[in-house]
């Protein structure tokens, strides 16, 4: 799991939250929709894979497509480019 708030190198993630039963919901990162997922007809949760996030930050909030439009607390976490080890020192043995 990935901590609101956190960082990651996963440009892929999925996303889980809850609803009202059978009904569908507006995923957004910012402003731009990632999809509307319907929640399960029995528990009320629904789950939505994002793939291709770029590295930035991202804000997802999930918006009730039914009743008011209600809309969720932003979960953020930001893309990370993967960094390439590195050697950032050599050191020779005592001689003696």
């Amino acid at each position: 799991e990935i901590p609101n708030g956190d960082t990651t190198v996963e440009t892929s993630v999925t996303l889980t939250g809850t609803a009202s039963k059978g009904q569908k919901v507006d995923v957004l990162d910012g402003a731009v929709s990632k999809g509307q997922p319907t929640a399960d007809p029995t528990t009320g949760i629904w789950t939505l894979v994002v793939s291709g996030l770029s590295v930035a930050p991202h804000s997802f909030t999930a918006k009730a497509l039914y009743g008011s439009g209600a809309v969720s607390a932003a979960w953020t976490l930001t893309v990370t480019a993967l960094v390439a080890p590195t050697i950032s020192s050599v050191k020779g043995s005592p001689s003696g």
